[in-house]
């Protein structure tokens, strides 16, 4: 049996995070069985799950991003209950880190180069060439101050600069990936549940590039970003662990039910 499992309150762990409750609520409504977790207590070494999980169960978590430590902690807990992850440490970085997915759809997304943090980024990117560059770490880019687009490598030790102090630290190195003629405002997500993609909107077609995804990456439950090229072909922007992908253009009651007719 599954059983999805969000985080609590940071203050109040007996009670949800509010920015969950409308999941909560829709996967119950179709028959889902929720629990929640202190994430802070977790990070202590605490395994607090409420209401109790039943042995054998597997667990979906639906929350917020979580590193690779800090997800090996959540599986370790719930195994210690007895019950096990549906996606285990290893599917869950492989969506989750952009170097374990690139390679499986590299002719499907930007050209991408990876670096290890520390390395002299200037001095690599001068090699390569490029008009310009599009920067981030193994999982996240930066979306405020300067933004990921960088014009000119004079540029790159303040962009590194404003990922560490928006960000909190670089996860894993830098991945420098190519800037493409994208179709503004063209970003689709969609959600891809035991091989079987989805759209936001049931009755819109699935794209052949989500489609060939599906078929390439195997994890039970991820997302996959296409954007519109001004070439119009179909280009994948990032692919993400479904339990920590943004529902952007979803509704939590979409999401549930595509869990009810593929989970």
């Amino acid at each position: 049996m599954i059983r999805f499992l969000f985080p609590s309150d940071p203050l109040k762990s007996k009670k949800p995070d509010d920015a969950f409750t409308d999941q909560i609520e829709a996967f119950r409504k179709v028959g889902f069985e929720t629990a929640i977790i202190s994430l802070e207590d977790l990070h202590q070494g605490e395994c607090k799950v409420i209401p109790k999980i039943s042995t054998s169960e597997q667990i979906v978590y639906r929350g917020w991003m979580l590193s690779g430590n800090e997800y090996t902690n959540l599986s370790r807990a719930i195994a210690s209950l007895k019950a096990e992850m549906l996606i285990d440490v290893e599917s869950y970085l492989l969506c989750h880190h952009l170097p374990n997915w690139y390679p499986l759809i590299s002719d499907l997304t930007p050209k991408t180069v990876i670096f290890p943090v520390d390395v002299d980024l200037k001095a690599e990117l001068v090699n390569l060439g490029w008009s310009s560059y599009f920067i981030k770490d193994y999982v996240k880019s930066l979306k405020t101050a300067s933004g990921a687009i960088l014009r000119s490598t004079d540029d790159v030790e303040q962009l590194v600069e404003n990922m560490i102090k928006y960000r909190g630290r670089i996860e894993g190195g830098f991945c420098i990936r190519e800037v493409e003629e994208f179709v503004p405002r063209s970003e689709i997500r969609y959600f891809v549940v035991r091989g079987m993609p989805y759209a936001p909107d049931p009755e819109q077609n699935i794209p052949e590039i989500v489609k060939e995804v599906s078929c390439r990456i195997h994890s039970p439950f991820f997302s996959v970003d296409i954007v519109k090229h001004k070439d119009a072909r179909d280009r994948v922007v990032e692919v993400g662990d479904g339990q920590v992908s943004d529902i952007v253009g979803w509704t939590a009651e979409r999401l549930s039910d595509i869990w009810k007719d593929g989970g």
